[in-house]
């Protein structure tokens, strides 16, 4: 099998083979490439699933032109704008393209960083995340708990929106709480700040939210601030499930967007210097935050189903 790129008689053809239901590996084989050529063609250049011969060669020619591609004053203004708010550059070309702004590579966002002395900007430079660990103390105390494997199929699948996953993040030397919600489809974040992890305190950041953003289902570890589920359920009709213990992945998403607000509150943070407008305003900024698993769309785009420009978010 050659690796020469496809050419667009090349693409004519595979065009062709794919309205006679040729599979992948059979028009790898008619027209003398690898399998994975094939694949990755189609997955690149194949527009809400359809194939046309003509716009893959546009989009070919036009991924290749994007590695020269100059920045304008403008873009790179709003590139290091996207930066400070602690946006990828996987994201920000990601984001650029699906506004249609530039069709750029990541590559060429770090060739930019590194020439202008942006280093500064970047972040997880190759850190891991370590899960918490659920302490012992916390097994077996939450009364009337009900098991994640109990909770529904429209939860688990992300198909739905309002099923969220929550979490607690915890301030120095153990005072205080910020308690995240995130929607497992859309990723939406609900934060809300509380002086304590009393299980009273926490119920009262979830009522309030509840009463701002619909909320069906509700995945939470098994802390002692969430012991009193039977009263969040009662009052909200919130339905509760909890997670297994010492089993972090199953509420991943949430995880993961601790991990993010950790970036803008670090451990060690006084929560008492944290005032609600702070916390107000860093919701906003994550849930205008582009993902690539919502196919560059934000959390609010997804959530509320609407459109935003990204340059209006900064």
């Amino acid at each position: 099998m050659t690796h020469r790129h496809l050419t667009l008689s090349n693409r004519y053809c595979i065009e062709e083979l794919l309205k006679l239901g040729y599979s992948t590996l059979q028009i790898s084989k008619k027209i003398g490439y690898s399998e994975t050529t094939i694949k990755k063609e189609l997955s690149r250049n194949s527009i809400k699933g359809k194939y046309d011969a003509d716009t893959a060669q546009k989009l070919y020619e036009s991924r290749r032109s994007s590695n020269n591609h100059k920045l304008s004053d403008k873009v790179k203004k709003l590139i290091i704008s996207l930066m400070k708010k602690k946006i990828s550059p996987e994201l920000i070309c990601g984001r650029l393209k699906h506004e249609g702004i530039i069709n750029i590579t990541h590559k060429a966002i770090y060739n930019f960083i590194r020439r202008s002395n942006l280093k500064h900007l970047l972040f997880f430079k190759g850190r891991k995340y370590n899960y918490k660990k659920e302490k012992a103390s916390k097994q077996g105390k939450i009364k009337d708990r009900v098991s994640i494997s109990d909770r529904p199929d429209c939860a688990n699948d992300r198909q739905e929106l309002y099923h969220f996953e929550g979490d607690t993040i915890i301030g120095k030397d153990h005072k205080g709480a910020i308690v995240t919600m995130v929607d497992r489809a859309s990723r939406f974040t609900i934060l809300g700040k509380s002086l304590d992890r009393t299980a009273n305190s926490i119920n009262r950041i979830l009522y309030r939210a509840s009463n701002s953003y619909k909320i069906l289902t509700a995945t939470f570890d098994n802390g002692k601030e969430f012991a009193k589920h039977k009263k969040l359920t009662s009052k909200t009709g919130i339905k509760v499930f909890f997670a297994d213990a010492y089993s972090p992945w199953q509420r991943g998403t949430n995880e993961n967007m601790n991990r993010y607000v950790r970036q803008f509150i670090p451990k060690g943070t006084d929560f008492s210097n944290i005032s609600h407008q702070y916390l107000r305003k860093l919701q906003i900024d994550l849930n205008n935050r582009p993902k690539k698993c919502l196919n560059y769309l934000t959390p609010n785009e997804v959530h509320f189903e609407i459109n935003i420009n990204i340059e209006s978010t900064i």
